[in-house]
């Protein structure tokens, strides 16, 4: 083949290869959970806009990965047959069909991971029969993966309704560069018809006057920042992004949306495993850094645990705190349960911070118990001294 003519459709590139590591690891960390958990009765992966699912190179795409993760997690629990559906659309009918040929020739079980369905249809299709379907009963968990060809199809209301089939989450690619350099124009007064569509999906998230409308240059992380922030509907979803740069001038994100706590953990903690020395996000190897590249991951990781420290000792100061509290605290602020616990069994060696029985009132003798964790109840409670 010449390389040349090698697009991204043929060639896996790094930041597409990023941005699938990071669906499968979700897939793992989640599926893990729910194939043992009671409140799962079924499980549906949708994976909207599927692509071919394998590149020239022979590089496996979300589909593929998502089928292998569905294959290794029956292996690693094989007690456990709860039932998993794969739905892999795409519009493009030859995606499809290459996709289907790909995992038809698998070498088949006695018992299949999970059911495949294949269709060829656009999203609002997709969404209107979802809503007829009875997926949106307890104990039906949705899994979403929207790998869009732009925004157009991907307003408020489609996610929106998304969250709210069932118990539902999903993982969002968005394209933020490009619509970072046509925000500006798309809020001008001489605005084509082509930038209408960015408009509207701007102006379903943000107010008359937020600085993403009113027509000033932002800067790619705050643009990334704004987004993950209105993606929460003001509190009413737990939403975070992980950038992934495409090239120099090109950045893209994906971004996670859930309306429980826990599974933001989770989210979060697989962002942490794959931080580099520019922090939360995927970046292409910094060829100056060289031999200090991970001297630079561990200063920045540094930096970011100092700006917990700080955080969490102002909230402590402001009144006493329980472990629940700080729970909810640190994981809303970015950060996981060990990263607090390890800031306060620093303050409390140096005895700075009591640590006593929400019972009793009487101070705990082991210093390494915070029970600062999702399902733990108020036990304990933090007082600064």
């Amino acid at each position: 083949m010449d390389k040349t003519k090698i697009s991204a459709k043929d060639v896996m590139k790094p930041h597409s290869e990023a941005k699938v590591l990071f669906y499968q690891k979700y897939l793992d960390i989640k599926l893990m959970i729910l194939v043992c958990a009671h409140f799962a009765r079924e499980i549906h992966i949708y994976d909207l806009f599927c692509g071919r699912g394998i590149y020239a190179d022979g590089k496996k795409g979300s589909p593929i990965r998502a089928y292998e993760t569905i294959c290794n997690v029956r292996h690693k629990r094989p007690g456990y047959d709860k039932p998993i559906y794969l739905h892999l659309n795409d519009r493009n009918r030859r995606c499809i069909e290459k996709v289907r040929g790909y995992i038809e020739a698998l070498p088949k079980s006695d018992t299949p991971p999970c059911n495949v369905e294949y269709t060829n249809m656009d999203a609002t299709s997709i969404l209107m029969q979802l809503g007829n379907s009875g997926k949106t009963k307890k104990g039906i968990v949705n899994v979403f993966f929207i790998d869009p060809y732009g925004y157009k199809q991907i307003s408020r209301k489609f996610l929106e309704y998304l969250l709210r089939l069932g118990s539902s989450e999903i993982l969002l690619f968005l394209p933020v560069s490009f619509m970072q350099r046509f925000t500006k124009h798309a809020f001008s007064k001489d605005v084509t018809p082509g930038s209408l569509p960015l408009r509207h999906f701007i102006s379903d998230y943000f107010p008359e006057g937020h600085p993403m409308r009113t027509g000033h240059t932002i800067d790619i992380g705050h643009y990334v920042d704004y987004l993950a922030e209105a993606f929460s509907c003001g509190g009413q979803f737990f939403t975070t992004a992980y950038p992934i740069e495409r090239n120099e001038h090109n950045l893209f994100a994906l971004f996670f949306f859930s309306r429980h706590i826990f599974s933001y953990e989770k989210i979060l903690d697989i962002k942490w495993k794959m931080i580099d020395q520019w922090g939360f996000g995927f970046h292409l190897p910094d060829e100056q850094a060289g031999l200090f590249e991970e001297q630079f991951k561990a200063d920045r990781i540094a930096e970011m645990l100092e700006q917990l420290r700080v955080a969490l000792v102002s909230y402590l100061a402001q009144k006493v705190r329980t472990n629940k509290d700080i729970y909810d605290f640190t994981v809303r602020h970015g950060y996981l349960p060990k990263h607090a616990k390890a800031i306060l069994r620093d303050m409390r060696n140096n005895n700075q911070l009591s640590v006593m029985d929400i019972m009793t009132q009487e101070e705990i003798s082991n210093k390494n118990r915070f029970d600062i964790e999702y399902k733990k109840e108020a036990t304990l409670i933090y007082k600064i001294l």
